[in-house]
């Protein structure tokens, strides 16, 4: 890689921060994780302080990018966004993105064939030498390989062109290049014979022909595929092209095949046209036909492609409307027939058959048909040979299915649907996958508008909750607007109601097998193993969004690799989508599917056992992440286990912080699904365990919500203790939104639970925070009152780390009072406690205190050490809120040196913070920005936010 600004090469740093470059280059302006970073630029193995090297390779790149001096706007540069960091660029200033444009534009349809090639050409001339020459390790190899295909396809793309065009001399040195670079590579030999044909150099096409026969024959020990094989047959069936530049040939998917069957005698030439009506009223995927339309754009490279997705998503409307589309292009025909795959039982069709039917289909008289599979395949290719047809093998089963019907001219397109992701198929002819999900929410409602027509316009609110109910299946909104059309004196809000309920396939049920989403997903179910169809019906007990491999291993009472291989079968057939590595989802309607059958064919106390396992693998591991990243964190008593080991050990404070942002979203869920189900003591617990996690992302809103649901479960559970406890979580979530009334008041229900319990710590707790409530309202002298009682408690019970908590607290509220004598000593006694313990937590607070306390006595570059030891640790623990905290407290301290840049700075990063966070202190810091050093050149000194519970 290399970095030129201002004309001048600029230099990159070590191979490490290259490779994090060469990482967000690759990841072509999509923002990047840090855990995504590391892994790419150290492996599986990184070192222990691989992340804060991410953060110093960043800032170096970001100074090289800005050799020239400050960025201007359209300047590359690397940003940071709540998903990662991203590196900005326009096309024109990375030779990878302009690359993709380029390849992007010669595939427009918009874009004259003529114009192509001289696209191509432009992206291909920028190609210099290796990718990412001397980047190291896997991720580095992976995403090089990906770029060498990127080339040969575009290369390929434009030897189809050129060749089209009568120009094949023009590419044989490209073709030639490549080619000695991957020379088993049998689509290129393929071209670079045609190119050498063309430019009237047969013999040396058939020898390079033979060259490569006798490679795959010697290495792979195969010989060469079909389209390498046609294109030998070609050459041979024809002269070269006369002249000194040599002449068109026929188009290179044109090619004609000596071995076609001849026709009969007296046989009429048949064109079939064989595909069904194009559904009325199509709507919508559009990225889908506009990636067909590049396939047939790129020529016969991957002449199959296997349109795969859950039952009723509308894989064969799809098909069928994109062959009526490009028909034309089509001129040998259009094949279609119905596999039946996945349909009523005895209605799968033998390929056999199928092969007899397209052999009609063209016209052969049945006593002309060939006896034996063999010759009967032997005859179908033959006839497609040379000719431009359109295959559709719809609702294929499997692999075994397809295989007979697929043709062997590169002329042809294969369109395959099945609910089967047909993985094989893949690897045997090197298909393209097209994975169909539910509709997007704006086209499912057009859909269903058009159907609906004059009678959706006037209902609005009714077609929005039709459209929610069928979770953008096709088949759910057509048997829902026919439904609509059936009962014209029923509301579509009526409707929408009934779709709503609790059991929604009811009011899909159509009475037609083929149109009734209950019937079509039980086609799938049917085809199940036993271990399969089990886990199918018990994910309808995870509380969701999305479930991994330990959440199905804990539901299923198997091991992790048992788990794995279901889902992956599970997956293969559409019942499930991976959407991220590891992490799958379920169609709402497939959901209610598993549940129906679960409750049908589960006893009771099956079902409730599966629920027992998973909860309980959620609480232990929760409780496991918790006291990792806070030792002392408060947890309520653990049930006895429902199984042995976990599924999932987590050793660090950095894994169990990991294991809880991937899971928050489902341990959120869970705290309301164990409420819901009766599991009190795991819906406590779960709320109690996500509390730290929470606090510090700033995901107080979710931690007020699961903190009310612990509460109620608390009251039903009816120990004190507990209830005390889930008061305390309630408040701390109240306190960081600014409602101090209501955490007041829970402060005080836990305060009276725990006296009478005689719990020395939890009333420690309540009073001090109960102090920090208080300090927040300026009522100094009663916030004293409780940090001085909570310290005496936390002495009473020798519990250390809240007698430091206690300490830091009662300094900073004397500090808020101008008592800055006596707020160091408490704050530096505080210090002296933690460092003997493990609670860097506790540190990154007291460092906090001391910076504003010895920013106020005047020495201000003490305190700024004391601000930076802060921010770094608040950072380490992920205390996003408390490290835009502690920036706003620097920049305070900044502007007394009037370092009004360094200010700035501080209070730009606080600000950016608080406002992702959507804390109620961005304003107060846009207020700082715009009236103090920074921007007006101004000082004044301004008070601290609001100090951390």
């Amino acid at each position: 890689m290399e970095l030129s600004v201002a004309d001048r090469r600029v230099d990159l740093g070590s191979t490490r921060q290259q490779t994090l470059l060469a990482v967000l280059l690759v990841a072509a302006q999509q923002p990047t994780s840090i855990d995504t970073l590391v892994d790419r630029v150290w492996g599986s193995r990184p070192p222990a302080g691989a992340r804060s090297s991410v953060y110093s390779y960043v800032s170096r790149l970001r100074r090289a990018l800005t050799a020239d001096g400050p960025a201007e706007d359209g300047s590359p540069t690397i940003l940071r966004r709540p998903a990662g960091y991203v590196l900005r660029a326009g096309h024109d200033q990375v030779d990878l993105y302009h690359f993709r444009k380029l390849i992007e534009q010669s595939r427009h349809s918009a874009t004259p064939e003529p114009q192509r090639p001289a696209l191509l050409r432009g992206a291909l001339g920028l190609w210099r030498a290796e990718p990412l020459l001397g980047v190291p390790g896997e991720w580095a190899e992976t995403a090089r390989e990906e770029l060498r295909r990127w080339r040969v396809r575009a290369t390929l793309t434009l030897a189809t062109l050129e060749l089209r065009a009568g120009n094949g001399a023009a590419v044989v040195e490209e073709l030639d290049a490549l080619c000695a670079a991957h020379p088993m590579h049998e689509p290129l030999m393929a071209a670079l014979m045609r190119a050498l044909h063309c430019a009237g150099r047969g013999a040396e096409a058939l020898a390079r022909y033979e060259r490569t026969r006798s490679l795959l024959r010697e290495e792979l020990g195969a010989e060469p595929g079909v389209e390498l094989r046609q294109a030998h047959l070609a050459l041979l069936s024809r002269p070269p092209p006369s002249g000194p530049g040599g002449g068109a040939p026929t188009a290179p998917d044109r090619e004609p095949a000596p071995a076609r069957q001849p026709r009969p005698p007296g046989q009429a030439v048949v064109v079939p046209a064989q595909l069904p009506r194009s559904v009325s009223g199509f709507n919508g995927r559009r990225a889908e036909l506009g990636a067909l339309d590049a396939l047939l754009a790129d020529g016969p490279d991957e002449p199959v492609v296997v349109v795969a997705g859950i039952a009723g998503v509308g894989k064969t409307s799809l098909v069928v409307h994109w062959g009526h589309r490009v028909a034309d292009r089509f001129d040998g025909g259009q094949l279609y027939v119905d596999l039946g795959g996945f349909g009523p039982p005895g209605t799968t069709m033998d390929p056999r058959i199928a092969l007899q039917g397209f052999l009609q289909a063209w016209g052969v008289p049945a006593d002309r048909i060939p006896h034996g599979t063999v010759a009967q395949a032997a005859m179908y290719r033959s006839l497609l040979a040379g000719r431009r047809v359109l295959v559709v093998l719809d609702n294929a089963r499997d692999v075994d299915q397809v295989r007979l019907l697929l043709p062997g001219s590169p002329g042809c397109l294969t369109l395959v649907t099945s609910r089967d992701q047909l993985a094989g198929l893949l690897v045997v002819a090197a298909a393209h996958p097209l994975d169909l999900g539910p509709l997007p929410e704006s086209d499912a409602r057009a859909l269903l508008q058009t159907r609906l027509g004059a009678r959706g316009t006037g209902a609005p609110g009714a077609v929005r909750d039709i459209v929610a109910a069928c979770a953008g299946l096709p088949l759910a909104l057509a048997i829902a607007a026919a439904r609509a059309a059936g009962r014209p004196q029923v509301s579509l809000a009526h409707l929408a109601a009934e779709l709503g309920a609790t059991t929604p396939l009811d009011a899909l049920a159509t009475g037609y097998p083929g149109a009734d989403v209950r019937v079509v997903f039980s086609w799938s179910y049917r085809l199940l193993r036993p271990a399969q169809a089990r886990l199918f019906r018990l994910l309808a007990v995870h509380p969701g969004p999305d479930i991994t491999v330990p959440d199905a291993a804990r539901l299923a009472g198997t091991s992790v690799a048992e788990a794995r291989s279901l889902l992956t079968v599970l997956t293969r057939q559409h019942l499930v989508s991976e959407a991220a590595p590891g992490r799958y989802t379920q169609h709402d309607l497939l959901r209610s599917y598993a549940d129906e059958l679960l409750r049908d064919t589960d006893a009771p106390e099956q079902r409730q056992a599966a629920r027992r396992r998973l909860l309980d693998y959620f609480v232990r591991t929760a409780c496991a992440a918790a006291l990792l990243l806070e030792p002392e964190r408060e947890l309520p008593p653990l049930p006895p286990a429902q199984l042995g080991g976990l599924p999932v050990a987590l050793d660090t404070a950095e894994a169990a912080g990991t294991w809880l942002t991937a899971n928050r979203a489902v341990l959120l869920r869970a705290v309301g699904y164990a409420y819901q189900v009766g599991q009190d003591s795991a819906a406590c617990l779960l709320a109690a365990a996500m509390a730290t996690h929470l606090q510090r992302g700033g995901h107080w809103r979710e931690q007020l919500r699961a903190s009310r649901t612990a509460l109620l479960a608390a009251a039903r559970l009816g120990d004190p203790g507990v209830r005390a406890l889930s008061h305390r979580g309630l408040s701390r979530a109240l306190v960081r939104l600014g409602r101090y009334d209501e955490a007041e008041t829970h402060l005080r229900g836990s305060l009276d639970l725990d006296r009478r319990t005689g719990d020395l710590v939890g009333q420690a707790r309540a009073l001090n925070t109960l102090g920090l409530v208080a300090q927040s309202r300026h009522r100094h002298t009663e916030a004293l009152r409780h940090l001085v009682e909570s310290l005496a408690m936390f002495e009473s019970a020798g519990h250390h780390d809240g007698m430091a908590l206690a300490l830091n607290d009662l300094g900073w509220v004397h500090a808020l009072s101008g008592q800055y004598r006596e707020a160091l000593a408490c704050c530096r006694r505080a210090l002296a406690i933690l460092e003997r313990r493990d609670n860097a937590h506790g540190r990154a607070c007291c460092w906090d205190s001391l910076g504003y306390i010895h920013a106020h006595l005047g020495d201000h570059a003490y305190a700024a050490g004391c601000f930076r030891r802060s921010e770094l640790l608040f950072r380490r623990l992920g205390e996003r809120y408390l490290v835009a905290q502690t920036l706003v407290h620097a920049g305070v301290n900044a502007l007394a040196r009037d370092d009004v840049h360094e200010a700035a700075r501080a209070w730009r990063s606080a600000l950016r913070i608080f406002d992702e966070l959507g804390a109620p202190e961005a304003d107060r810091v846009g207020r700082l920005l715009t009236t103090s050093g920074p921007v007006t050149g101004g000082g004044g000194g301004v008070g601290p936010p609001v100090p951390p519970p």
